[in-house]
């Protein structure tokens, strides 16, 4: 750990966005571990850390609604993101993204293959089943963080070092590990115990806590744009779990050229 934190503290100060997307949820529970494990180890180091949020507010009973824990503004009092973009969600946003990911026609193209999606079937990982709108809405999300990125970079002159990628329903115990930030380059770091027994050991990625370097983390976060490509090959490949989000996101960066993906312990 002391040789971690000294090559940590010689490596060049680093330009930082942690990018928030998605609901609300439990954002006040969540912000003391945020702050005091994250932002405060990394401003001591000298680090230079914007905040930007995509965050939708909630209007509608998705599938697994959690409520949340306050309004947009009582976010944007709290975290003071540089920028913050705010949709609301509700069955039109639904309707309006169905269309826009051009989820109908992967729909479409599996029904031509002879495939019975199941909307009411939880293990139906092929057509997508009741969550399927949450994670076209989640891509979403992530996707319009990029663009607060490129924003962000553009406004102050500057061009991020490191990305990292969050939610606000993430409850952060201990400090980050520091020693991922000095050998960021080309790389992606997803990290472990987010998920039962961490079954997922295969280098998939969870939308919990992922930390990289800029371009690899601009590719990371632009699954959206290549839902329905990625979707398509995967189905074509005889894959089980087109649309399981871990493996989805693991294939967006390979489709992007990331090859350099890693796993880390987030203490």
């Amino acid at each position: 750990e002391a040789m971690a934190r000294k090559n940590f503290e010689q490596q060049k100060k680093m330009n930082i966005a942690i990018v928030f997307s998605g609901m609300m949820r439990s954002f006040k529970t969540t912000y003391p571990g945020f702050i005091k494990n994250v932002v405060d180890p990394l401003k001591k180091d000298g680090h230079h850390v914007d905040i930007l949020m995509h965050i939708w507010d909630n209007k509608f009973q998705y599938v697994k609604f959690m409520r949340d824990e306050g309004d947009v503004n009582e976010v944007i009092d709290l975290y003071k993101p540089k920028y913050i973009s705010v949709e609301k969600y509700t069955s039109h946003t639904i309707k309006r993204l169905r269309e826009d990911s051009n989820i109908n026609t992967y729909l479409d193209y599996i029904k031509s293959k002879n495939y019975s999606r199941r909307d009411h079937d939880n293990n139906d990982f092929i057509g997508g089943g009741p969550q399927r709108d949450n994670r076209i809405s989640s891509f979403y999300s992530m996707e319009q963080t990029k663009q607060l990125v490129l924003k962000s970079e553009q406004s102050q002159g500057i061009k991020y070092d490191c990305i990292i990628k969050t939610r606000l329903d993430n409850i952060i115990f201990s400090p980050i590990n520091l020693s991922i930030f000095s050998n960021l380059k080309d790389t992606v770091y997803s990290s472990m115990g987010y998920e039962g027994d961490d079954k997922h050991k295969d280098f998939t990625i969870n939308d919990m806590f992922v930390v990289g370097d800029r371009d690899c983390m601009l590719k990371h976060l632009n699954l959206y744009s290549n839902l329905i490509t990625l979707l398509t090959l995967r189905f074509d490949n005889k894959h089980p779990k087109p649309f399981q989000p871990v493996g989805l996101t693991k294939h967006n960066l390979l489709h992007e050229g990331v090859t350099n993906i890693k796993r880390f312990w987030l203490r």
